[in-house]
């Protein structure tokens, strides 16, 4: 397992989230090694570091270019990779120093436009430069959304045979029994809310508080029956007349019986890659609300598993208010989203198919 470990400036999923490929090693004929060094984590972090610094970009261009090149190629020498028959890589992109042909796999993605602040897909053409050499020289590339795949296709189409989609590895997220989400909802006094975020800001903290604060002045009544929860490291301002819990910082075991408990789970992020939770909570039985940008419509089939929306306060709490209305349908919502997550994200399937796919990589039996 090639990746960045220990880093100060790396974002926390690119560290965190490569460790889960740990739960591959529960089957026997597989064994995970992580390459742990702090070497080419420097390297990352000083590239990285030097990139943010506009005058450090301009004042040591060579150096500049030179660490940044470093950053993005692993040099993997024989002793590393005495025993290793396949590599997962993630950021370093590794090079073996060797003779022996060890197939690569390399589990990546190609964001949306609109998150990487490119106006157009021609905007893109040297991030697409530097994906076509790392993709020829891979084995297998897996993208967890299909929509990228698709995205990506249509600017360059010469790894078709190469691109899969498999979606991420998130142990630890066991899906509720239906049972217990009708029991959830069906037993449902109080509507019990949650928001996850610790950078509240790029989540939409604030426009959720100012849609709960709209609540309040237009259907006080609906507002009366809600219990917020928000796990967010950043500040906000109190709504009167809506009970709002506040803490600052869960484990991810912690938040996950939150969600267990939760009938609705609203984050209108402003800004996300991706987002785990949103996977995580269909898993718990949650009728979801979120934003409309690339890939949550995929993740919640096109909104039969979810509200999408616009992110702006009126249309949050036109949501919020449907679903506290109705919570027959808020049910019937959490249970597709919760036979979705058992269908296409199920950790223990998705698992079996990384493991399938990395044993016919090497092929073996």
């Amino acid at each position: 397992m090639n990746f960045v470990k220990h880093s100060r400036y790396q974002h926390n999923t690119d560290i965190s989230y490569p460790q889960h490929f740990i739960a591959l090693s529960e089957r026997e004929s597989i064994e995970i090694v992580f390459n742990e060094s702090r070497l080419s984590t420097w390297i990352a972090d000083a590239a990285t570091r030097l990139r943010l610094t506009r005058f450090g970009s301009q004042k040591y261009p060579i150096i500049s270019k030179v660490l940044f090149f470093l950053a993005r190629h692993s040099f993997l020498f024989p002793w590393q990779l005495r025993d290793i028959d396949a590599i997962i890589s993630f950021w370093f992109f590794p090079i073996p120093l060797s003779r022996k042909r060890i197939p690569i796999f390399f589990p990546t993605g190609f964001l949306p436009n609109e998150y990487v602040g490119a106006r157009s897909d021609a905007e893109r053409t040297e991030e697409l430069v530097q994906l076509s050499k790392w993709f020829s020289r891979a084995d297998l590339i897996s993208f967890p959304a299909q929509s990228w795949i698709n995205h990506f296709n249509s600017l360059n189409s010469n790894f078709r045979d190469k691109i899969i989609f498999l979606p991420f590895l998130l142990p630890g997220a066991t899906p509720a029994a239906a049972s217990f989400v009708h029991t959830k909802f069906d037993n449902a006094g109080t509507v019990s809310i949650l928001f996850v975020g610790q950078d509240g800001k790029r989540k939409g903290l604030n426009r959720l508080c100012q849609a709960l604060d709209l609540l309040a002045v237009t259907s006080p009544d609906i507002a009366a029956k809600l219990r917020v929860t928000i796990v967010s490291r950043t500040p906000f301002d109190r709504v009167q007349g809506v009970e709002i819990r506040h803490l600052q910082s869960l484990s991810r075991h912690e938040v996950l019986s939150l969600m267990r408990e939760a009938h609705i789970f609203c984050l209108p992020t402003q800004r996300d890659s991706y987002g785990f939770v949103f996977i995580e909570a269909m898993a718990n039985g949650c009728a979801i609300i979120a934003d409309n940008q690339d890939p949550r419509p995929e993740i919640l089939a096109q909104g039969e598993c979810g509200i999408l929306t616009d992110t702006s306060p009126v249309a949050i709490a036109a949501a919020i208010k449907s679903l506290v209305s109705d919570m027959q349908a808020a049910k019937a919502l959490a249970l597709r989203a919760l036979r979705r997550y058992c269908t296409v994200y199920d950790f223990r399937q998705v698992r079996q198919q990384y493991i399938d796919r990395l044993i016919a990589m090497v092929g073996v039996s």
